[in-house]
């Protein structure tokens, strides 16, 4: 019960604001559920989902229905990767969660494309509703990364977005964040 999307835009869209991976995953899922019937008509019953957004000549999206998303990420891109358990945001200013980045110090600032991964685990929350969900809330509270101001992240650097909610025995609950990028230039902020 797993998805993986690829969107390739039109050079002239592929790096404006309002492209964010999250924007443009949220109709998508709508579809598939409501209009097309996938995972019985719930987004709720979407375990965990990738989406890649590249830029190319040929605009589009693939869609590829699979088991389960793995994350495989070279440990030498990471520079951030933290588990979150404080409260989950409600909305898109929500400042517990970058007040908890900027508790680590001199923070890094993406200036070019990343990847994010935010794994939900013990939290029985849809992770597909984005619209109003927590996925996009959180996603918007992660402006000290990204760049941006509260309710305005620079989240169109996002260049792959994996998101998945795993079960375990124990029973915290917490939200496992990992920023990765290719580009070795780490911009830090004071």
């Amino acid at each position: 019960c797993s998805l993986e999307m690829e969107f390739t835009l039109s050079e002239s869209n592929g790096k404006i604001r309002g492209y964010d991976l999250d924007n443009l995953c949220d109709p998508v899922f709508t579809v598939l559920t409501s209009g097309l019937g996938w995972f019985n008509q719930k987004q709720v019953n979407i375990q965990s989902w990738r989406a890649v957004k590249k830029v190319d000549n040929n605009p589009g999206l693939l869609i590829k229905p699979v088991k389960d998303i793995d994350i495989c990420i070279d440990e030498s891109s990471i520079f951030f990767d933290e588990e979150y358990s404080g409260s989950l945001p409600n909305s898109a200013t929500d400042y517990e969660i970058p007040m908890w980045i900027k508790s680590f110090g001199k923070i890094p600032i993406l200036y070019h494309n990343c990847g994010l991964a935010l794994i939900f685990v013990n939290i029985n929350r849809s992770i597909a509703s984005l619209s109003t969900g927590l996925v996009k809330h959180f996603i918007d509270c992660l402006y000290p990364i990204l760049g941006g101001d509260p309710g305005d992240p620079d989240d169109h650097k996002i260049s792959e977005l994996t998101v998945k909610r795993v079960k375990t025995e124990e029973k915290n609950k917490y939200i496992r964040v990992i920023v990765w990028s290719d580009n070795k230039k780490k911009e830090v902020s004071e």
